[in-house]
């Protein structure tokens, strides 16, 4: 059977990739502030932290 998605997505990324570091660095911020203000609500929510996570990978 093909899939579209591999089962675990960081399985694509190798041990030393920067993105893993993006990762980490993103885990261990106290973003408490930002999760006071979140609401969880609406349409199609997302963790803040993932999106923290995208934003600092695109930028």
């Amino acid at each position: 059977m093909d899939l579209l998605f591999p089962f675990r997505l960081d399985e694509n990324f190798s041990s030393d990739a920067p993105v893993r570091l993006v990762n980490q660095i993103v885990d261990e911020l106290d973003i408490s502030p930002l999760l006071s203000t979140y609401k969880g609500s609406g349409c199609l929510v997302y963790y803040p932290r993932m999106l923290l996570k995208v934003l600092f990978w695109k930028n």
